[in-house]
């Protein structure tokens, strides 16, 4: 594309007006005259790239421009040699494409099938249904649709088509099947209980990550956590997180292990400050659940006093929690890992990666992909697709044959996103399925990357 800058000069003052249409034309001073661009060309002023109103060719500059606003031309012929003073307008940045739209009554049969749960997944999708009705109805239909291609539950799919084309005059979605596509079995009508729960904290703990976290399994194996990585916590997130530190106390066996516990009482211990009745009351609770968990008796009892004198009223009593707890250095357990809090993704752990690879491949070489079933640390899974985005600095994901992924995945995938955009690079998780992208926005994903939804 040829460029070039112009100058132009307004009219000096007093210079006579253009006759009137169809009369002789006054002559014009020469120095009045702006230069003639070549035959084609359109001229944008410069001010106008943020979206000012453009200027005619051979005109005077918008009032709003200097007489000697530059001019910026485009699509003059071959050969038409550019004179750029700043290249920086050159390197205007793509538009961005829409991201997903969230919609937080699809949350509950996301956080279902993270954890396997199908069938549940699927009685939460058909209350959605019932319920709904107009256009919204028929988005919880395409989720619908979502699941039973990931799940490989090709009857389901095509007693739902008939309806959905009943319902709503239109065809349903394609079948395909997602366990086929990945060499797989399909999905059985109940799955085996999660084998464990891992959970990295980012430094902003918000309400939705802290939500999610409420949401997430405590049975069936150890319930990890990092809080290294901790550097602040949403006032919107106390309240799930008082509720989800009352229900781990309250387990009984629960095997709850925490990794940078220190961090998340130091924390609570700066926001609770003794006489400071503008403080919200949840930064106490938090923090005397906390010393309760790691049975600090003494500590509560001293934190419980500064919050009776503060607020003029009964601390709850100490309680021994009734769930196992530990702490450790390395948080590894039963094939259920965390990433350190550098975020570095690790590279290994226990990652079930059923399917095809994670780098595609495409006429230009690889395409960065993530595929299959995601479950623990998907450092793993991440690597290659890091080795495809480096070579063109890429940024788009390919997620087509993703099928799910865990709560611990979810993570990984958060925090390495987070580092990504930290180092400048926004990724674009593409032709995600509809039930992985909301999950996607429970765990914060969508606060880092933008997340598209497939559209077939």
């Amino acid at each position: 594309m040829s460029m070039q800058w112009w100058r132009t000069k307004g009219a000096p003052p007093g210079a006579a007006a253009p006759a009137a249409e169809g009369g002789a034309q006054p002559p014009q001073p020469a120095a009045a005259l702006a230069p003639t661009a070549p035959a084609g060309l359109s001229t944008v002023a410069m001010g106008d790239i943020g979206g000012y109103a453009s200027t005619v060719p051979g005109g005077a500059p918008p009032s709003h421009l200097s007489d000697a606003a530059p001019l910026f031309l485009t699509g003059g012929p071959s050969g038409f040699a550019p004179n750029l003073r700043d290249t920086a307008l050159n390197a205007l940045p793509p538009p961005q494409p829409e991201g997903f739209r969230h919609d937080p009554e699809f949350e509950d049969a996301a956080i279902f099938f993270a954890n396997g749960d199908f069938r549940s997944a699927e009685a939460s999708l058909l209350a959605v249904c019932d319920q709904r009705q107009g256009d919204g109805q028929a988005e919880a239909w395409l989720v619908l649709f979502d699941l039973y291609r990931a799940a490989g539950w090709q009857e389901s799919f095509e007693n739902a088509a008939l309806d959905y084309a009943a319902r709503f005059d239109r065809s349903a979605p394609l079948w395909f099947s997602l366990p086929d596509l990945l060499g797989e079995a399909p999905e059985p009508g109940a799955s085996a209980p999660p084998a464990g729960f891992g959970w990295v904290a980012p430094p902003l703990l918000t309400g939705q990550a802290a939500a999610a976290l409420d949401a997430a399994p405590t049975a069936g194996g150890p319930v990890q956590l990092n809080w290294e990585a901790l550097a602040a916590i949403d006032p919107a997130a106390l309240a799930p997180l008082v509720r989800v530190f009352v229900r781990w106390l309250d387990t009984p066996g629960l095997d709850l292990r925490f990794q940078g516990a220190a961090r998340l009482e130091s924390l609570l211990r700066d926001r609770t400050l003794s006489h400071d009745r503008s403080v919200d009351a949840g930064w106490w609770r938090l923090r005397l659940e906390l010393l309760r968990l790691l049975a600090q008796p003494e500590a509560f009892d001293l934190a419980a006093l500064d919050y009776c004198i503060t607020y003029e009223v009964s601390p709850p009593p100490w309680q021994p929690p009734r769930c196992r707890f530990q702490q450790s250095d390395h948080l590894a357990l039963d094939g259920v890992s965390t990433l350190p809090a550098d975020f570095v993704p690790s590279g290994t752990g226990d990652i079930d990666l059923l399917g095809a690879p994670a780098a595609q491949t495409g006429p230009a070489g690889p395409v960065p992909a993530l595929s299959g079933h995601l479950v623990g640390d998907a450092g793993a899974a991440l690597a290659p697709v890091d080795a495809a985005l480096a070579p063109h600095g890429g940024w788009r994901v390919d997620c087509g044959r993703l099928a799910r992924v865990d709560f611990t995945a979810a993570g990984t995938i958060l925090n390495w996103a987070a580092a990504h955009e930290a180092e400048g690079r926004r990724l674009q998780f593409a032709q995600v399925q509809r039930l992985v992208a909301v999950f996607f926005n429970v765990i914060g994903i969508n606060e880092h990357a933008l997340i598209q939804v497939r559209k077939d």
